[in-house]
């Protein structure tokens, strides 16, 4: 769920619904990636619904969980951005969540496994980012 999680706050999306009046979302994004990424999220439970002001939105509900259970909403106060550019090749989001903070980061495989704690198991990850990649 954090991973997940990550991805439905960390973009620069902007939410706008489709016009077929279906209700259904649609990202408007930087970058085709960071939309399907977004997407992926939203398919996976994790459906970022509006960015007002500086406030984020997203509901939340596990994928194969009670179908009746509605999905909870939660808000993120977005305190700081630092943006994706092609020098860092992530990008860093720090919200607040009800009382507690925390920094959100994605970034490009191999920025990411650098700043890999010394406690990170380097070979369980490289076969996960295969597995997934």
């Amino acid at each position: 769920n954090s991973f997940l999680e990550v991805l439905a706050v960390s973009h620069t999306c902007m939410v706008s619904q489709t016009k077929d009046g279906d209700g259904s979302i649609k990202y408007d994004a930087e970058s085709p990636d960071e939309s399907a990424l977004v997407e992926t999220a939203a398919d996976l439970g994790w459906v970022f619904t509006s960015r007002l002001g500086g406030k984020a939105v997203v509901t939340y509900k596990e994928i194969g969980k009670n179908k009746a259970q509605p999905p909870k909403k939660l808000e993120y106060e977005i305190l700081a951005t630092n943006a994706f550019n092609s020098d860092r090749k992530r990008m860093s989001v720090l919200v607040k969540k009800g009382l507690e903070y925390s920094l959100l980061i994605k970034g490009a495989d191999n920025v990411m496994k650098k700043r890999a704690t010394k406690n990170t198991k380097h070979e369980e990850l490289d076969k996960l980012l295969m597995d997934f990649g």
